[in-house]
């Protein structure tokens, strides 16, 4: 999976995450200080977020920052270490 289309679903994962867990944007960007319209813009897909962005949601939303990497990523990364 090329990094451009590794970062779209990560971010299609969150947004995923965020709704499943019954969280808005605008509750998400307050509970982690990432501005809104910087969450909206990650969220778009249009930047990536950053691991440290990640861990943040993860956090605010109550899951395991893993549920936002695509598995076959963990599995390319499993067999390279």
């Amino acid at each position: 999976m090329d990094t451009p289309t590794f970062s779209l679903e990560v971010a299609r994962r969150v947004n995923a995450a965020i709704e499943r867990g019954g969280h808005t944007v605008l509750g998400v960007a307050q509970a982690t200080g990432i501005a809104r319209s910087t969450l909206l813009r990650r969220l778009s897909g249009s930047s990536p977020l950053s691991v440290k962005e990640l861990a943040l949601i993860a956090q605010a939303i109550d899951v395991d920052v893993r549920t936002f990497i695509p598995r076959d990523e963990d599995d390319e990364w499993e067999r390279a270490s």
